[in-house]
């Protein structure tokens, strides 16, 4: 009651804290393998491919959250390099068809951690928020497909916000 009289207010993170972004990484990253593999030069596994790609998330994130260029335009760097390390070079449909192969398995994997609803029925009496890094469409995406979206309330997301976390 008296977190409440004051007016506390919880605030957390989607990925990695709410949403299961390792599990979520992983189907998408076997179906690009299975069709684009052997482009790669067939050297990555499925954990190899998922940590290459997080690692090249995190090098052009940067530019993403400093408003540089686009979340597509990241999106492109990433494909790109992966490939380019390959000695494939591609095109902007190339690239844009391999980005929508792997955005669309990694949207239906999509998952909850099992304790985040009983965490969150617990914190009802409280507001809560949201403050994410991601692309504003994406983490709307992740809250609404999941069925959480009612739970926060302010959703601040960098990309709209025109500043990231820290």
């Amino acid at each position: 009651r008296d977190a409440l009289q004051r007016g506390i207010m919880f605030f957390l993170a989607i990925d990695e804290t709410l949403i299961d972004q390792r599990a979520a990484e992983r189907p998408p990253a076997r179906r690009f393998l299975e069709i684009h593999g052997a482009e790669l030069g067939g050297k990555y596994s499925v954990e190899g491919f998922c940590v290459e790609w997080r690692a090249l998330r995190e090098k052009h994130a940067p530019d993403f959250l400093s408003g540089a260029i686009s979340v597509h335009e990241q999106r492109r760097r990433r494909v790109r390099e992966l490939f380019t390390r390959a000695g494939c070079a591609l095109s902007d449909d190339e690239t844009d068809c391999r980005i929508e192969l792997y955005e669309h398995h990694y949207r239906r994997g999509w998952r909850l951690f099992d304790d985040v609803r009983p965490a969150l029925d617990l914190l009802r009496p409280f507001r809560c928020g949201i403050i994410s890094n991601g692309s504003t469409r994406q983490q709307h995406g992740k809250l609404r497909r999941t069925g959480i979206a009612p739970y926060f309330d302010p959703v601040l997301v960098s990309e709209e916000i025109g500043a990231a976390k820290p």
